[in-house]
């Protein structure tokens, strides 16, 4: 009987082809950055905030851009976004747009966290309040400078006072702060970020060596802070010889 192998669609002398099987679930999907665990050499991209900062300092803030460029593309990759690390590093210089390229770096970092179920943050937080705190302290700068002048020319000891205390002594303060927690928010991300590779590398993440543009960009970093330095100390000289011979006394007659 060669129809006994055959399945029977239900209508007599009908059959049909053996099914194939039901495809297997997808797995899920890789990260765009691929990394073997299993090599902690491929893992070394983690930059502390130690050195983040004082290489920035060092070279006048030059590292920083290095830092922004490299971790932008890391972090994209990873994402599986297609964002111009290049352009972006370039808009850092650029008013305006470079709170909105750091604003996206940061929702970036937030967003490869909750990708791995780790703790959020408000990237708008760390950008927009330094920025509120700093221009709130301008805006109070300026009023008190207005109400303490006009106090002291209408020989107003109570307006100028005023000027000096109730709106000055605030804006130095809200602009000390906000300078500070543009630099405390900066090195939070910068851990949180860390914080991601350890997790997403099984804790085989590790510090980044010092590449060869890393060191070139170093170099050229410190030296124009030495030369800035150097410029300034021979300003400084030629100011104070200027002083001193304009208050030199001509005997000659």
């Amino acid at each position: 009987m060669a129809e006994e192998n055959n399945q029977s669609t239900g209508t007599p002398g009908e059959t049909v082809a053996p099914q194939a099987p039901a495809d297997a679930p997808p797995s899920p999907a890789a990260s765009p950055l691929q990394r073997d665990v299993n090599r902690p050499e491929e893992w070394k991209i983690k930059y502390s905030v130690i050195r983040v900062f004082g290489l920035s300092w060092v070279t006048s803030g030059l590292y920083w851009f290095y830092w922004f460029y490299q971790n932008r593309k890391l972090i994209s990759r990873d994402l599986g976004t297609d964002d111009n690390a290049g352009l972006q590093t370039v808009g850092l210089i650029v008013p305006i747009l470079n709170l909105f390229v750091l604003y996206w770096i940061y929702r970036d970092i937030n967003r490869l966290r909750k990708n791995q179920n780790l703790e959020g943050f408000s990237a708008g937080l760390y950008v927009f309040l330094p920025l509120g705190l700093v221009f709130g302290g301008l805006g109070l700068l300026i009023i008190g400078i207005i109400a303490a002048a006009a106090g002291a020319a209408a020989d107003n000891t109570a307006l100028a006072f005023t000027g000096a205390a109730v709106f000055m002594i605030p804006a130095i303060l809200a602009l000390i702060t906000g300078g500070i927690l543009y630099y405390v928010f900066a090195g939070l991300a910068i851990s949180k970020l860390n914080n991601y590779w350890d997790v997403r590398s099984g804790n085989q993440a590790s510090d980044a060596k010092f590449s060869q543009g890393e060191i070139i960009v170093i170099v050229i970093g410190v030296a124009l802070w030495v030369l800035n330095g150097i410029t300034g100390a021979i300003s400084d000289s030629s100011g104070t010889d200027t002083v001193k011979t304009n208050n030199s006394i001509d005997f000659s007659y």
